[in-house]
């Protein structure tokens, strides 16, 4: 049965009430996703209709292996509350109504450049397009725009930002889509509810009964039996490489000191010792993290993988940490995912040995390292 009734639904299309809108946003790519919520009044531009499923004999992931479609933008976002509450609803969405790229003033939707330059309010005239209403005791993200910002959008805002740097990942700086159908899985209750949207202007009446059948369908699909072993992603194998030399590192280092004197630089050991040189401490992952939150200073240069500062911000958040260089990444360490970490352990697989010339120099490397590090 769906929820709201066409009577409730033509009303509400025609009523002022509360509105919600979601856009969901990533600083980064690899950034753990949030949503940003409005509430204000006005008229709803669409309304979501709700198809309520038992599901205690599913799991999030087996519903999106088997909704999926290979080759067709999709997603699941799931939540934590409070840092370690596992949120109450997982999201999965299929069949985008539009694909959105962005890179520089260049604009793509579903595939075909458009004409005229992108400007930021082309994204909030799409978002006012989903202005709908707050239902209570139901999911509150029921379409709309999802995907990425990567950091350089902020050049879309920033104007006077110079020193654009190279686009060696050749990724757009803004990927979107638009979802009309989500599947939101209820923890609390064991439930699936398959949400769809009628807008203001569909012919109200025929939609609402189209979407019954359509959700019946969905929940079809979610049933069918899914082959985890054939159909699981395999990670792209592609070659990482450093996107700074040697001497522009120490460069940037060095700069940063100068923009930024009141800062303390941390080290990692397995830096060059010109980098080495300029530090004010040098030590591991671990030893950066307990130096800097230990320390009485408020600023810091840190000069290691750009993964240690979420970790860094997340137990110093009065803190300010700065990188070094626009992709501070070590290219060996983006090699490890949790399949290789999980295939190694299991098979007991990738064994690698050395001859023992190698070997022994090799572990003066790492001897120097702890050497440094104490």
């Amino acid at each position: 049965m769906l929820y709201p009734t066409l009577n409730k639904v033509e009303e509400l299309l025609k009523e002022c009430f509360p509105l919600v809108v979601y856009v969901f946003m990533s600083t980064a790519i690899t950034s753990i996703p949030r949503y940003i919520l409005e509430l204000y009044y006005g008229s709803s531009v669409l309304v979501p209709v709700f198809y309520e499923v038992l599901a205690d004999y599913m799991t999030p992931i087996r519903m999106f292996q088997a909704l999926r479609k290979e080759g067709t933008p999709c997603f699941m976002l799931e939540s934590v509350e409070n840092k370690d509450q596992w949120g109450r609803y997982s999201f999965i969405g299929i069949n985008p109504k539009s694909e959105i790229k962005i890179s520089g003033k260049e604009l793509e939707v579903d595939g075909v450049k458009q004409e005229e330059e992108f400007k930021m309010s082309y994204l909030s005239d799409l978002i006012e397009k989903y202005k709908s209403p707050v239902m209570e005791d139901y999911p509150k993200l029921t379409g709309g725009l999802i995907g990425y910002f990567g950091y350089d959008m902020i050049r879309q805002v920033e104007k006077k930002l110079t020193n654009v740097p190279e686009d060696d990942l050749k990724m757009p700086e803004c990927h979107l889509c638009m979802y009309d159908e989500i599947i939101a899985f209820d923890h609390l209750a064991n439930k699936a509810v398959i949400i769809q949207n009628i807008h203001k202007g569909d012919n109200i009446k025929q939609k609402y009964e189209e979407l019954e059948d359509k959700a019946e369908l969905i929940l079809h699909k979610m049933e069918r039996p899914v082959s985890l072993s054939k159909d699981r992603f395999t990670p792209a194998k592609t070659e990482v490489t450093s996107n700074l030399t040697k001497e522009q590192y120490e460069a940037n280092v060095k700069k940063a000191k100068e923009v930024h004197p009141e800062a303390e630089v941390l080290v990692h050991p397995e830096c060059t010792p010109d980098v080495v040189a300029l530090g004010d401490y040098v030590g591991s992952t671990s030893g950066i993290i307990d130096y800097a939150t230990a320390s009485d200073k408020d600023v810091f240069i840190i000069c290691t993988e750009m993964g240690v500062l979420y970790e860094l911000k997340q137990k110093n958040p009065g803190k300010t940490f700065y990188s070094v260089g626009h992709r501070q990444f070590c290219p060996n360490m983006k090699r490890i995912s949790l399949e290789n970490v999980r295939d190694t352990l299991r098979d007991m697989k990738n064994q690698v040995e050395l001859p023992e010339e190698l070997r022994l120099n090799a572990k003066k490397a790492l001897d120097e390292m702890l050497r440094i590090a104490q």
